[in-house]
Parts: structure tokens; C-alpha cells; sequence
């Protein structure tokens, strides 16, 4: 087996050929030497089968950096498309990548290997009980020494039904649940929502789910003037127009859709208004948006620019972000683009209510009323900058209070020490 100080190599990772001879030998129990490591090593696993960035992988970033901060050796292990590596913050860290089409097909003996090579006193699971869909990971961290940590993210409020009429597949389902309980020692849940929802969907006691918000780095997502005005102008957008939009995955359950909707009826009630909609990602959803936007006469004052590079430069050049996804763990993009001078308004779905609540409240608005999201947002256009920009600061307050990263990531560092 190939090293590259003291670590597997990326071509053994990605070589289908070397997980076979590894199976072999694993048969014929010579197993190879495990990496000589002087640090604490902690695996972290996620599913990158989607193939972008979202909130779990952002987490899942800034969680390796604070271990490493505290002298640990964090592994990320990505199942899917090389996409880790793309986030600026990932710099340092040790990233390897099982390329499959779903997290579910990466053999039993392929996990037992990863853990064989890197001797980890802790795996760390992201968004580990959707489904129960890992069992052969389940397996192989329960046949391992190291303890089994589960961080769930995703609110998962629909088990893995596929099929379950029939009884065969009640049994899997139900034997996979049983794996996953008795494997896991903790879990972590980014919200209450999803504390809640793991609660109903599965035998797992809420006394038995932890819960610690993740943070945003408040010095990194920032309002850049001189940028915001630079991508208006490549935008081709005039600084006095009024931005409307969103930025990140361009799949359905995001809702942005209705996004164009509510622009549509912001400009039907209202013709003068000088906005603008921009709904920056990529994503499968694109085709259907664009045709979209073009039925509802809006084409012309519609841009979808695609993957930004820098999503704080993208956020600043907005001035309303909406978030109206049906389907939200926490919603880390609505905590990032009100650190960027956006006015947020979300549904009250999942965690996204636990960011806009209390003094909040007011931004988060009913999840299908088209008219509640069109009134409020003419309301903000035609208050102006000068009193928006007053009701920014109080939102970047409360916000920034309660999900500074400096902190966050610090107490779930805390709980990873606590529980191994």
C-alpha cells in the first residue's frame, strides 16, 4: 500500500484496483500497518454525491479546522464528487475521496479498511440518520474500537419508505435502524427542529440528542462595498436598482420559484419599482427557473449567474435575500447573507425559525401566502436604504450573538472531547 508522509495516497483512495487487493488481503488477515500518528486521529464522513457545497459541508470544513486547532488529526473522508477541496477553508486539512454515484454503495469492506488505515478514536457521521442508509459504515465502526459519533443536519421528516409495503423491506429498514441506535454513542443535532423530527421518525429519545448550532465566521462574511458594486456592474445591474434574490443549490425544494413569483407580484402591483431578481447556484432546477421567469414576464429583469466564488461578495450585492425553501436543517445561508447587510426573510420551515424569531419573527413569513412575501418586500423597497440599513443592524445583533463561530465551534469541539 502507497503513503504520503505517514498518510494512504489519493490514487489508493480513487483506484477501485487497490480496494480489491485490500479485500484480498483482508481475507487472507494481512492487514496493512496502520499510519504512524502522534495526533488523536478523528474521521469525519459526508455524503458528496450532489456534487456542491452546502451548509453540512461548510460545517463539516470549519469543525476539522477547530480540531485541529486542539491538536487533533481531523481526516475527511468525501463519498461522491471531489468537492471539499474547492472551499477556501479546507487549506491544511487531510481530504480523501471514495468516488461513488450513492454513499450506500460503498462496500462493508472498503469501511473497514478506511478504519484499519487510519486507527481513528473517533468517526463522525453528517447527516448520519436520514434514512439509515450507512449501515455498512454502522457495521464497520461497530466492529472498530473507535467511539461512533452521529451530526445530524437535515431535519430528516421522511424515513427511507421506498418499497416498505412490503415486509422484506420493513425488516431492512427496521434492522438498519436497529444497526444505526446501537452503533451510534451520541448524536448532535444543528437545531431543535432537527432534534424534533429525529425524535418522531425514529426510536431515539430526545434526552438522547445533543444539540449545539453551528457558527459563521462574522470577520469572513462581511459587507464589501467596492465588491458589491463591481458585481453590479458586471451584472450589468444599476447601483440604484433594488436587488431581490437568492444564492445556492437550484433544486426544488429551495423554492426558488416562488422567489420569481414574488417578484412577479411585486412588479404587477407595482410597476415603477426599479428591482431586480437574482437567484446566483447551479443546480438541476435551472432549465425549469428560466422558463419560469420567462412565463411570468420577468425575464428582463431576471439574472441566474451561476456558481459564485465568493458567496460574501454575492450576498453583499443583494439587498433582500429570500429564503423560502420548504426543507431546511438550520439554514446557514440565511445566517451568512444577513452577516452581509441582506435583509433575510425565510419560512418558518425547520431550523430557519429558530434564526428569525423572537424580535425576528417579523421576517419570517407564511410558507405559501405569495401576497404576505410581496407586501413585505415592497414595504422594505419603499422604506429605502437609510432605514433598512437600521433594521440590518439590529438583525446582525441578535444574529452574530448567537452564531459567532469564534464560540459554536468551540462548544461542539467541547462535545466531541466529552463523548470520546
Amino acid at each position: 500500500m502507497r503513503y504520503a508522509n505517514n498518510k494512504p495516497t489519493r490514487d489508493y483512495m480513487l483506484n477501485p484496483e487497490s480496494w480489491i487487493k485490500s479485500w484480498r488481503k483482508l481475507m487472507q488477515n494481512e492487514s496493512p500497518p496502520a499510519p504512524q500518528q502522534e495526533k488523536t486521529c478523528i474521521l469525519l464522513i459526508l455524503d458528496t454525491t450532489h456534487g456542491q457545497i452546502g451548509g453540512t459541508e461548510k460545517n463539516t470544513i470549519s469543525l476539522a479546522q477547530e480540531l485541529k486547532k486542539k491538536g487533533y488529526y481531523p481526516v475527511l473522508i468525501e463519498v461522491g464528487f471531489e468537492i471539499l477541496k474547492q472551499c477556501d477553508d479546507s487549506d491544511g486539512l487531510s481530504i480523501f475521496n471514495i468516488h461513488e454515484k450513492a454513499f450506500d454503495v460503498v462496500g462493508f469492506f472498503v469501511w473497514r479498511k478506511v478504519i484499519a488505515n487510519f486507527g481513528p478514536s473517533a468517526i463522525i457521521r453528517s447527516k448520519t440518520w436520514a434514512g439509515c442508509i450507512n449501515w455498512r459504515l454502522d457495521l464497520a465502526a461497530a466492529l472498530s474500537s473507535a467511539i461512533y459519533l452521529s451530526w445530524e443536519h437535515h431535519p430528516a421528516n421522511a424515513k427511507n419508505l421506498e418499497n416498505n409495503f412490503t415486509l422484506k423491506a420493513f425488516l431492512k429498514n427496521y434492522l438498519r435502524t436497529l444497526l444505526h441506535i446501537n452503533t451510534s454513542k451520541r448524536t448532535l443535532a444543528v437545531s431543535y427542529a432537527v432534534r424534533n423530527a429525529l425524535s418522531d421518525c425514529y426510536p431515539i429519545k430526545i434526552n438522547e440528542i445533543d444539540i449545539i448550532y453551528p457558527g459563521v465566521d462574522f470577520e469572513k462574511f462581511s459587507y464589501n462595498k467596492s465588491a458589491s458594486l463591481a458585481l453590479r456592474k458586471k451584472w450589468n445591474i444599476p447601483e440604484s436598482a433594488f436587488i431581490i434574490g437568492s444564492l445556492g443549490r437550484l433544486t426544488p425544494h429551495k423554492g426558488n420559484d416562488f422567489i420569481l413569483k414574488v417578484v412577479a407580484g411585486i412588479l404587477k402591483k407595482n410597476p415603477s419599482l426599479n428591482i431586480w431578481c437574482v437567484i446566483a447556484g447551479k443546480g438541476s432546477d435551472l432549465l425549469r427557473l428560466q422558463g419560469i421567469s420567462e412565463s411570468l414576464g420577468i425575464k428582463d429583469r431576471t439574472l441566474f449567474p451561476g456558481w459564485q466564488e465568493d458567496p460574501s461578495i454575492t450576498w453583499s450585492a443583494i439587498d433582500i435575500f429570500l429564503m423560502p425553501s420548504s426543507d431546511e436543517g438550520l439554514g446557514m445561508t440565511l445566517i451568512e447573507a444577513a452577516a452581509c447587510k441582506c435583509i433575510p426573510l425565510s419560512s418558518p420551515v425547520g431550523g430557519m425559525k429558530e434564526v428569525l424569531y423572537d424580535s425576528l419573527s417579523q421576517y419570517s413569513l407564511p410558507e405559501h401566502s405569495i401576497d404576505a412575501w410581496v407586501d413585505m418586500c415592497i414595504q422594505l423597497v419603499m422604506e429605502g436604504y437609510e432605514k433598512n440599513s437600521a433594521r440590518h443592524n439590529s438583525i446582525y445583533t441578535v444574529i452574530r450573538q448567537r452564531f459567532d463561530a469564534k464560540n459554536q465551534w468551540q462548544k461542539i469541539a467541547a462535545w466531541i472531547d466529552k463523548n470520546i
